[in-house]
């Protein structure tokens, strides 16, 4: 496959740094919204997180990391509240994590970044080159 118009631009580096604007944008968005003091993995871990509890070994699973890795994750955000964790009733001996209520704040400020950060990067092309774009990386995804 060529690139005519664009010989000397590589598609890779493309999305590489569109993504790392999309990420610089999120990142400043929930930062202004006060959650700054989270790191990539941790802000992560929330993303992952739905309204229902969920078991660490669980959460490790969705995040395609080792039950340690989680363990420790999970173990600042609980101390920095924006987790709540506490015994299984069904099995005494797992851990049930859910959001505290600083946590669902976090969770739809990361939302409304999202929302934010997909409009300044989509302000410049229109309805038409919107849905070209979705379509284009849809088909470029699958298998």
């Amino acid at each position: 496959m060529t690139q005519a118009n664009h010989p000397d631009v590589s598609i890779g580096k493309l999305l590489r740094t569109t993504f790392a604007k999309y990420h610089r944008l999120l990142v400043d968005q929930v930062h202004e919204a006060g959650f700054s003091d989270l790191t990539p993995a941790q802000a992560e871990v929330i993303a992952l997180i739905d309204a229902d509890p969920i078991k660490a070994i669980d959460l490790a699973a969705r995040a395609e990391v080792s039950k340690q890795a989680m363990s420790l994750l999970t173990a600042e955000l609980v101390r920095k509240d924006y987790l709540e964790q506490y015994a299984d009733p069904q099995d005494g001996r797992a851990k049930l994590l859910k959001l505290s209520e600083r946590g669902r704040h976090l969770k739809q400020a990361g939302q409304d970044a999202k929302t934010i950060a997909e409009r300044k990067l989509l302000s410049k092309l229109d309805d038409r080159e919107t849905q070209a774009l979705i379509d284009y990386l849809l088909r470029a995804l699958a298998d």
